[in-house]
């Protein structure tokens, strides 16, 4: 996305409905996926400082395996890991990832979440991973999805959408999966309903206008060949007061399957669960 550089033209000497006018052209309409490090500060001090590597390690797989397996939806979000990080805000114990659709931050958790079932279970394959699975054997996350605008300034991104998640992440108490309702509404729109994550494959997203132009030669390990979305439950939770906004959030429940190869066997599929089914405690 553009750069919003004001100082180009607020240099000049403009009048007020221009400079009010100017930040427009830079804002865009983009997804965000949350992902925080459960319980993060109860962790003893030197797993605490393990667990940053931990989570840039796992980041690393999820990036890695969504360009190798799902081109057919990142094909022109970036061809490298650099790609994925510069559109990726860190916050030390989880970051914040900027979509084009929620579905990219649906792949993404899924593979997120496949690399962090991968090393709880002992299956990494790595020196680096195996050394700090001595260290921190147990990791749970939590992830958000929001909808909402976004601007990028100096390399750094800001705008309601960042801000939702922010707030959303931090009513949740428990490892679940959050989304807003404008990421529901994008689903609904899409692919006719969240639930529908069960039955689409690429012969049916060709026929929706969002997806028509996709290039169908491009592959999706998730949505075509080795794996598959099991189960979507989604729930209500109702209307979250983060501050002074009203925020319609649901709480998802998605299971999937896909093979990835492990070190410790030859068994290689993994059945990975995003968020639970527990609405209870949300903080609202």
């Amino acid at each position: 996305m553009n750069e919003f550089k004001p100082e180009e033209i607020l240099n000049n000497d403009i009048d007020l409905a221009t400079i009010e006018s100017l930040p427009s052209s830079y804002i865009q309409e983009k997804v965000v996926l949350g992902i925080d490090i459960y319980k993060y500060s109860q962790y003893p001090t030197i797993e605490q400082i393990y667990i940053p590597v931990v989570f840039d390690w796992l980041y690393h797989m999820a990036a890695i395996n969504t360009i190798k397996h799902e081109k057919y939806f990142f094909d022109g979000y970036g061809a490298t890991e650099v790609d994925f990080k510069k559109k990726f805000i860190s916050t030390g114990d989880g970051g914040f990832q900027i979509f084009d659709d929620v579905l990219q931050a649906v792949i993404f958790a899924t593979y997120f979440q496949t690399a962090l079932r991968r090393y709880v279970t002992g299956g990494a394959t790595g020196p680096l991973e195996k050394n700090l699975y001595k260290v921190v054997s147990s990791l749970e996350l939590r992830y958000a999805i929001s909808r909402d605008k976004i601007y990028s300034y100096k390399s750094n991104y800001f705008g309601p959408a960042i801000i939702n998640n922010a707030r959303i992440l931090s009513k949740d108490n428990l490892n679940r999966l959050l989304i807003d309702l404008n990421s529901i509404s994008w689903l609904t729109k899409n692919l006719n309903a969240a639930e529908n994550l069960l039955d689409i494959d690429k012969e049916s997203l060709a026929k929706t206008s969002y997806f028509k132009g996709h290039d169908k030669s491009k592959g999706s390990r998730l949505f075509d060949t080795s794996g598959k979305i099991l189960s979507v439950d989604l729930q209500k939770v109702g209307a979250l007061k983060a501050k002074e906004t009203m925020l319609d959030i649901f709480n998802m429940h998605l299971q999937a399957k896909l093979e990835i190869i492990v070190g410790h066997h030859d068994y290689k599929i993994y059945v990975v669960t995003l968020g639970n089914l527990n609405t209870s405690g949300i903080n609202t």
